[in-house]
């Protein structure tokens, strides 16, 4: 089965979706916003080319330009 993914615009609105959601009997899950950067960066890795190889100090070098 397909689903529903909502964003709502403050807490109030995720409150009354919730509410609204529970009261119809639909199965719903809240998740935090580190929770859903989390599933966005699995989706991502899924979709990765596995067939190069980039060598490790190229990806440090990466992780290092995004810290500062």
């Amino acid at each position: 089965m397909d689903s529903i993914l909502i964003n709502p615009k403050n807490e109030k609105e995720l409150s009354f979706i919730a509410e609204l959601l529970g009261k119809i009997g639909a199965r719903y899950k809240i998740i935090t916003a580190e929770e859903k950067e989390d599933l966005g960066l699995s989706h991502l890795m899924v979709k990765v080319d596995r067939t190069k190889e980039i060598p490790k100090e190229v990806v440090l070098k990466k992780l290092m330009e995004h810290e500062n």
